[in-house]
Order: C-alpha cells, then sequence, then structure tokens
C-alpha cells in the first residue's frame, strides 16, 4: 500500500499536494481500506451491493464503488437500518477519499458516526465504529490535519480494544505510527512500533505480523538505522512469502528497495523495485514500483533502461481509473520523464515538443521544457 509516499491538502497546487503525498503513509498500504464485511444479518440484496462494491475498489474502481456503496446506503434508509447505513456510509467515505473528493468524504463520515451514536446500543456497532474511525483518520491525514488523524487513530484503537478486536487494534496503532512520521516524529513513531513488534513476535505469522514487521522496517529505515530495517523487512518478506500472500511480498519487497537506494545500493533497488512490481496485486502497486525504478535509473544516469520503461509506465497510468493516487502516479512520471527529455534532446533522439500532461504523454518529451527545481 507506498507511491503514495504520501499526502496532500486540499486547495493547494497539484504540487504541494505531490511533496505533501510524499512525505505521508500511503492509503494503499495502511489500514484505510473497508474491512472484511461483519457477520451482522442483513438484507441479501444490499449486503451484496457492499460486497460488489468492495470488488470494484479493490480492482481501484472507486467511482463504480461509491454508486454501490450508496445505493446500499439508500436501501438501508429505506429499511430503517441505522447500523448498516452507518457502515455503508463509512464505506462510501472511503471510496470518495480515494477519488480525491474530501469534503464528501467528511460530510459521508460524518453522517455516519451520527448514525452509529444512534445505533450505539445495537451489537456489532463498536467494531462498525472502529472501522469508521480507522477511515476518519486517514481522511484528516489526507487534509493535512495530522494532529487530529493521529488522535483519531487512537480513538479507533480504543474502539476496537473494546470489540476485543487485537487485529484491527494493532491496524490502527500502525496508522497511528506513520501520522507519527508524516509529522516528522520518527523516534515516536518507531518506539511505538517496538511495542507493536513485541506484540507481533508473540502472534503467530499473519498478514497483520507481516504488516507491522513492515512498518518497522520503514520507520528504522527513516531514521537511519539501515542495517536493522533490512533485517526487519526480510522477516516481513519471510512471512509474506509463507503465506503466500503477492500483496504482501510486493510491499516487502518495495520497501526493500526503499532502504537499498538508502544504501546508495542502486542495483540491489532496482531488482527489488523488479519484483515488487513483478508481484503487485493492484496496479497503482506494480505502477508505484515502476516508478521508482525509473526514478533510480535516472539518478543513476541509465538514460537507456530508463527509457525502456516509460512505454510499459505510460500505457499503465492511462489505464487508471480517476483517484488521487493516479493523480500523484501521473506527476512522478511527470518528473522523471522531464529529466531524461533534458539528456535526450541534447544526444538527439529525435523527442518533440509535446505537453507534459501524463494523460495525454508522449514519449517524446518537450524540446524547451525547464527542470522542476522542486523534483
Amino acid at each position: 500500500m507506498r507511491l503514495k509516499k504520501l499526502f496532500l491538502h486540499v486547495g493547494l497546487s497539484l504540487l504541494t499536494l505531490v511533496v505533501a503525498y510524499a512525505l505521508s503513509p500511503s492509503p494503499s498500504r495502511s489500514y484505510d481500506r473497508p474491512p472484511n464485511l461483519p457477520l451482522i444479518q442483513t438484507t441479501t440484496d444490499a449486503r451484496s451491493l457492499l460486497q460488489q462494491g468492495r470488488a470494484q475498489a479493490d480492482a481501484g474502481r472507486f467511482s463504480e464503488a461509491a454508486r454501490l456503496w450508496q445505493q446500499a446506503a439508500s436501501e438501508y434508509r429505506q429499511q430503517g437500518d441505522k447500523l448498516q447505513e452507518a457502515m455503508s456510509l463509512s464505506y462510501l467515505s472511503y471510496a470518495y477519499l480515494q477519488l480525491g473528493q474530501l469534503p464528501q468524504a467528511m460530510e459521508a463520515m460524518q453522517e455516519s458516526k451520527t448514525l452509529l451514536q444512534q445505533a450505539s446500543n445495537q451489537p456489532g456497532s463498536t467494531v462498525i465504529l472502529a472501522q469508521a474511525l480507522n477511515t476518519e483518520g486517514s481522511i484528516q491525514l489526507a487534509m493535512g490535519q495530522t494532529e487530529a488523524a493521529l488522535k483519531t487513530w487512537e480513538n479507533a484503537a480504543k474502539a476496537y480494544d473494546l470489540a476485543k478486536d487485537e487485529i484491527g487494534k494493532l491496524g490502527a496503532i500502525i496508522n497511528q505510527s506513520q501520522a507519527l512520521q508524516t509529522l516528522g516524529l520518527y523516534r515516536r513513531s518507531q518506539a511505538l512500533l517496538e511495542q507493536v513488534n513485541q506484540q507481533l513476535q508473540s502472534q503467530s505469522d499473519s498478514l497483520i505480523k507481516a504488516t507491522g514487521l513492515r512498518s518497522l522496517g520503514i520507520a528504522l529505515q527513516v531514521v537511519g538505522n539501515l542495517e536493522r530495517s533490512q533485517a526487519v523487512l526480510q522477516q516481513s518478506l519471510a512471512i509474506a512469502q509463507k503465506l503466500g500472500s503477492d500483496a504482501a511480498k510486493s510491499a516487502a519487497l518495495f520497501s526493500l528497495g526503499n532502504t537499498a537506494r538508502a544504501q546508495d545500493n542502486f542495483d540491489a533497488a532496482i531488482e527489488y523495485y523488479r519484483q515488487a512490481a513483478a508481484k503487485a496485486t493492484t496496479p497503482l502497486d506494480k505502477i508505484e514500483a515502476l516508478l521508482s525504478q525509473l526514478r533510480t535509473r535516472v539518478q543513476q544516469e541509465q538514460w537507456e533502461a530508463a527509457k525502456a520503461l516509460l512505454p510499459e509506465i505510460k500505457q499503465a497510468i492511462a489505464n487508471l481509473p480517476p483517484s488521487r493516487m493516479s493523480v500523484y502516479a501521473m506527476v512522478n512520471f511527470a518528473q522523471s520523464w522531464i529529466k531524461i527529455a533534458q539528456v535526450s534532446q541534447n544526444v538527439g533522439a529525435g523527442f518533440t515538443n509535446q505537453s507534459p500532461n501524463p494523460r495525454d504523454i508522449s514519449l517524446n518529451p518537450p524540446l524547451q521544457q525547464q527542470p522542476n527545481q522542486n523534483v
């Protein structure tokens, strides 16, 4: 869940969004996705809509997911089922978040929380509240309200604790650590993750354990403890391989690539990114790994190898459905593309003077484009 290095402020320029996003946790890697549907009695049709929406979201089709979840919320509203309507609105809020429609995301979340207060005595309300708070924290982080997000994730952890959901609680704590990283409080983040790690080590191997270890490895990388970061990430990868989870393998490999890059081991970083792309289970995760490989090759002035990646990345980005993540991917691509252009035009590559709009990007960068000094 990575490209994302991530997080935006509403109303700011695209470049500001990208810079903010680059400094924060990744929504695709953090615990803000809709969880599996709770086993609460509900009508078949409405539940089917929730499940269909989840499938669309997993495929990155958030507009369709939003439509389905909105329909589910309407059906539950007609039935007078406030708890299930609240859950549907929480999911809808997540879809709006991924589409970059933050005001709508917060509006849907507030409606969900109001309904949850009204249904607080119903069985299952606590865990749905915890899930809603987890998503609300991601919305707040996306809006630049990092301290509020941290508090919300603390409340989510408490709600998971009341619901006796240890896995959910650990996920909320990991999200807290990512908020601390966004605030620049890396050592506090590391300390929190070390506590999580102690709990994880006593558990059997699981995806939550693999993810917790990966988050710890990221924190160790940021504070400069690169050897330990590498060891912890290798442990995360080993668990992912044992469980046969390609998504977890891809995430661990991507983080190992980042640590290798921080160690100036660029060949190893490129290989990790290549493997991460090969194991990726979503288009965004694959693009993120490809873009990191591209950035590293550009950094190492491996121009021919970098140019060889452009067609695949260009096509993959063109096929992405609209979302805030696809915007970051396009800008990330354009930044590397411009650097390649500056070299290629000097060696007679025949690049044409085209707009660097990534949605209409030619593999021939503009001759007169000036470098972005913030890249």
